[in-house]
């Protein structure tokens, strides 16, 4: 009896493209009325315009970045779909299934620089450096040339996450060329918590860009020169500006990545790192002092009483972790990327978001040979260590610092980008078919027995 022809995974990879592809073709008249119609107060407006716009826009961008690799610029265009498809069930799930959030927060006070505008001819920006105003005014800038539109804003602002996105898998691409990029695009592009708690209108959505473009240019600078370097540094302004711990953080991985890979001779490189340790020492204890801040501590001994206190406080609601031991946040911290776990899960989003962390869980299992490995030459490559040290920076502050799952689930897809740099830097282990072990045991048998005879 034939035994039956596997197919490669490319093609599993494709067909399984294809079949999303056809499931949000399909279902498009539906998440677009959820989309564009997301409650009876707030209706489409100026969003009419805004999504056909975006959509040409995704297209023109995915063909200007995939050329001729056709695979890639399905997987990125399915993205940009499912996308759209998130940002409709986050307005559903917000209006009809959440009480409060700051969505509407956001979209007030854009529509008081709107009218603001129109009225007076003035842009009138909310308390400058803020960490909330960023936001609102980026939101104010884009109202006053697309219009004030709660699903307009959104689209946009979700588009804005996706050319993240773009910048995330670029720089993956550039730092391991000889990686079969196919799986990890999928990721990047599809991953469900990655592109919920990025399609809307919010902090996570425009900081995801400012961080991909951030790591692109690090990226480019070890590659190509450091002309490449004030856009590294600009970027880290806005990330600092709306979250400045997560600013800290990248900054030191930088500093970090560039102490312990440069090996050029000189006196400037010898300057720059006798610089940069001291830096990376006061970036460590601004760290400190930013998270002292966050649970209102003014010092290290108050912040350990203050952070037992935060777990209690946010032990509310269903997706709360249902202990408030700090021990327990420290025991977790090597599991960050697959929580929830099993027993943490009280709701539907939290299933969906154990599930997608069983399947983190199997692609980190599957190399975790090549992972080990690839930490033995990681001198060589500085993207590696920059994502290796943001990813333990944050799994350590936020796994602490956060105890209620459905937040840490949001504040994770900060991480993944990072986390996927390390995941998939090394080729999956592949086994190979008994029927090949079966003929190099007769092979070797036969051996055995010639070498007898002889």
């Amino acid at each position: 009896m034939a035994h039956a022809v596997q197919r490669p995974a490319e093609d599993s990879l494709t067909e399984l493209t294809h079949i999303f592809g056809i499931l949000c073709l399909i279902s498009a008249p539906v998440w677009a009325t959820l989309l564009l119609f997301p409650n009876s107060y707030y209706g489409p407006g100026t969003a009419v315009l805004t999504f056909p716009a975006v959509i040409i826009a995704s297209a023109l961008v995915t063909s200007r970045v995939a050329k001729g690799n056709q695979f890639l610029r399905e997987v990125m265009l399915v993205g940009m779909a499912i996308r759209f498809v998130s940002t409709a069930v986050f307005l559903q799930v917000y209006f009809r299934v959440w009480d409060g959030g700051d969505l509407l927060g956001y979209y007030e006070h854009t529509g008081d620089i709107f009218h603001e505008f129109y009225r007076t001819g003035i842009f009138t920006p909310q308390l400058p450096f803020a960490r909330q105003s960023l936001v609102v005014d980026v939101a104010g800038v884009i109202s006053i040339f697309t219009g004030w539109s709660l699903p307009g804003l959104c689209i946009i602002f979700s588009f804005f996450a996706f050319l993240g996105e773009i910048l995330f898998f670029k720089a993956f691409c550039l730092s391991f060329p000889k990686i079969n990029t196919r799986l990890p695009a999928m990721f990047f592009f599809m991953l469900p918590s990655l592109l919920f708690w990025t399609s809307f209108l919010s902090k996570d959505s425009i900081i995801f860009l400012f961080i991909g473009l951030s790591f692109y240019a690090f990226v480019q600078m070890q590659v190509t020169g450091v002309r490449w370097a004030p856009l590294c540094v600009l970027s880290l302004v806005p990330i600092t500006l709306i979250r400045p711990h997560i600013g800290g953080m990248i900054a030191i991985a930088y500093m970090a990545a560039f102490l312990f890979t440069t090996r050029k001779k000189g006196y400037v490189v010898l300057a720059a790192k006798l610089v940069l340790a001291p830096l990376l020492l006061a970036g460590a204890v601004y760290l400190v002092h930013n998270a002292a801040q966050f649970v209102q501590a003014d010092s290290i001994d108050e912040g350990v009483t203050r952070l037992q206190t935060l777990h209690k406080g946010l032990q509310t609601g269903g997706s709360a972790t249902g202990s408030a031991s700090m021990s327990k946040g420290l025991a977790l911290i090597p599991v960050m990327a697959f929580r929830p776990l099993f027993w943490e899960v009280h709701n539907p989003q939290m299933a969906v978001s154990c599930i997608e962390g069983c399947f983190l869980f199997y692609g980190f299992w599957m190399r975790k040979k090549g992972i080990f490995l690839a930490f033995r030459n990681a001198r060589n490559s500085p993207a590696l260590i920059a994502a290796t040290v943001f990813c333990l920076e944050f799994s350590i502050i936020f796994s602490i610092g956060m105890g209620n799952v459905g937040t840490l689930v949001r504040e994770r897809a900060m991480m993944l980008p990072f986390w996927f740099f390390i995941v998939y830097s090394v080729e999956r282990a592949k086994r190979q078919p008994q029927s090949y072990v079966a003929v190099r045991r007769l092979r070797a048998v036969r051996e055995m027995a010639l070498a007898r005879n002889v």
